[in-house]
């Protein structure tokens, strides 16, 4: 199991094989001095430093929760990265329409600008964030949500 030990690493997790997410990686990596490393179903990013196969949930959670950075084609990771107030990138998942779940995730919390494609300059990419009003929109989220479920509740 990863328990952060190796401080500042960029954590890659990429279902395609995404050479802008690879060029992201390999910028912050000569920018920062970070080690990448990589979660992989399947091949390994020979880009990595490390690479992690198979897995599971808790090992998964720690190492988004105590990496320095992270960059994914993943609703899932993203959604983790926000909630542990990571810096992160989303990059889309090409010819999926599942690039929608993530784009509405980050809409909602002000985030819009970390769904980056082609066309970006990786130079004006930042590592600042201001998760206070991420937070703030979240605990409004949650508190819709709760609200939604007790009236529907109450009704049936």
């Amino acid at each position: 199991m990863h328990k952060g030990s190796e401080k500042d690493y960029i954590l890659i997790y990429d279902f395609e094989g995404s050479d802008l997410m690879k060029r992201v990686a390999l910028y912050f990596k000569r920018k920062k001095g970070w080690k990448i490393y990589s979660i992989n179903d399947a091949l390994s990013r020979l880009y990595a430093d490390k690479n992690f196969t198979k897995v599971g949930p808790q090992d998964f959670l720690s190492l988004i929760y105590n990496c320095s950075m992270f960059l994914s084609n993943s609703f899932h990771g993203t959604a983790f990265a926000v909630y542990f107030n990571k810096p992160f990138y989303v990059f889309g998942l090409k010819g999926i329409s599942l690039n929608s779940r993530m784009e509405s995730l980050l809409r909602s919390v002000d985030l819009k600008d970390r769904f980056i494609t082609e066309n970006i300059d990786i130079e004006k990419l930042h590592l600042n964030y201001d998760f206070n009003k991420v937070n703030l929109l979240i605990e409004e989220e949650k508190n819709y949500s709760k609200q939604f479920l007790d009236s529907v509740l109450k009704t049936n």
